[in-house]
């Protein structure tokens, strides 16, 4: 976090274990020597944190003892004489947390969960993936592309600052996936937003003055510049993102799995008992008890937790093959709708995955949303011929359709629900892009550590809200 301290001392959240304190002398910065600095310092401390500073002024020592530091003066480094080095001793600081070793079970193999277990087993957890599909993502996650490129509002609101550091966590854990082996990406790098209207183009102009992110990360270009990185004419200008692209669901979702005990099982009730969360079957059957459950289901969570009455909403997407067309771009472009580079889908073939639309229901669908709709299809080879009318487009080969848990105030609910019980879930269309943000801010909560977003954005994401 970067900014003035009391400000960012102030939305920071969880326990800090270790601290090094480095303002200069107190006479020559003794703003960052105050006391709400301090009494910051100390409320974020976990017990036992320890601190040095390279100041050792008294009053540095005397502020740090009044709240609840034993303080000690040290041999200084170099030409100084002392420094200070310092343990916070008020146990009464201390939150409910996991222990390192503790026994979790993530609920759902999508984006959300494949996420999260990676995190958890990354801090020393035993982790157990349970899910009603035997293979990872076969829900929402299973689209056989995705595109991953934010679509920033016209002022920092908090909703787009939740999606700004989601963006930036994204594109490094999908790199770092990449770095392992595991074929991420799909075509070449970057993406292009078009602003296929003058509203969505003053959007873009308003949005990258907003955030003001270098121009190797978000710029405007115009229509001849657009042309030349897509490989194919384009009339309108828009918004060019070098880092982002399109990515491959099925083998992020089937990397996050793997080394992960899998259940598959369709859970039906999760009950608290004196030996943990009991997660059982639809049939009543105990599937496990754990220390604690994370439901990252999908509309999954929906039946599950349906007597808490959160606005939850069911969105049917519907998405269309489309068989090789001459001249498409080599990088993924949105409009409204959107197009990918050409890739191989599981038959061997090859093509390109056009959506999405985005029908909403009250509750979740009857039979038969499943089955693919002309009018939809036809909707989404029309706006793309209006946006792109230079492409060549021939009938679809197929298409896919899968539903979208959101929720009416467009919060994803991430963080705890209770004791032991916490959700990552209500992601919408944007699950590859916050989840594995969402996913560390998740287990950061879990063992009290600090956590990645300020405060206020904890308090929207927090599933408790409703």
């Amino acid at each position: 976090m970067y900014g003035d301290v009391v400000e960012m001392l102030s939305v920071m959240t969880g326990k800090v274990d270790a601290w090094y304190l480095d303002g200069f002398a107190p006479a020559k910065n003794p703003e960052m020597w105050s006391d709400s600095v301090l009494k910051a310092i100390a409320r974020l401390s976990a017990p036992g944190a320890r601190l040095a500073t390279f100041s050792a002024a008294g009053s540095v020592r005397r502020g740090l003892e009044a709240e609840g530091f034993s303080v000690e003066k040290r041999q200084g480094f170099g030409s100084k004489r002392d420094c200070v080095s310092a343990v916070m001793t008020d146990e009464r600081r201390g939150g409910t947390q996991l222990a390192p070793d503790a026994r979790v079970a993530v609920i759902g193999s999508g984006i959300a969960g494949g996420c999260m277990v990676r995190t958890l087993a990354a801090r020393g957890m035993t982790v157990t993936l349970v899910d009603a599909f035997a293979e990872p993502g076969a829900g929402a996650s299973g689209n056989p592309a995705a595109l991953i490129a934010p679509r920033l509002p016209r002022v920092r609101v908090p909703f787009g600052r939740i999606m700004a550091s989601a963006y930036h966590y994204a594109i490094r854990f999908y790199d770092s996936l990449a770095a392992e082996g595991t074929p991420v990406w799909l075509g070449a790098r970057g993406a292009f937003t078009m602003a296929r209207n003058d509203d969505e183009e003053q959007r873009q102009v308003r949005s990258i003055t907003a955030f003001g992110w270098p121009d190797g990360i978000m710029r405007r270009i115009e229509p001849d510049e657009a042309t030349a990185l897509l490989g194919t004419p384009v009339s309108k200008g828009g918004v060019w993102f070098a880092e982002a692209g399109t990515l491959s669901p099925p083998a992020i979702t089937r990397h996050l799995a793997k080394d992960v005990e899998t259940l598959t099982a369709n859970v039906g009730a999760l009950m608290r008992t004196e030996q943990g969360w009991q997660i059982l079957d639809q049939g009543g059957q105990v599937v496990g008890c754990y220390d604690a459950v994370v439901v990252a289901a999908g509309i999954g969570i929906m039946p599950l937790m349906r007597e808490r009455h959160w606005p939850l909403v069911a969105n049917r997407g519907q998405l269309a093959y489309l068989p090789p067309i001459k001249g498409a771009p080599v990088v993924p472009v949105s409009y409204g709708g959107y197009l990918s580079p050409l890739i191989s889908f599981t038959d061997g073939s090859s093509g390109h995955v056009l959506g999405a639309t985005y029908a909403g229901q009250d509750e979740l669908p009857p039979d038969g949303w499943q089955d693919l709709n002309a009018d939809d299809t036809q909707g989404l080879i029309n706006m793309l011929r209006d946006n792109m009318p230079s492409l060549d487009v021939a009938p679809p080969v197929g298409g896919r359709t899968a539903l979208r848990a959101t929720i009416r105030d467009y919060m994803p609910l991430a963080g705890c629900i209770e004791d032991g019980l916490y959700s990552l879930g209500a992601l919408g269309s944007r699950g590859f892009l916050t989840a594995p943000l969402l996913a560390e801010l998740v287990a950061d909560q879990m063992i009290d550590a600090p956590q990645p977003l300020e405060a206020d954005l904890v308090k929207l994401l927090d599933p408790r809200r409703f």
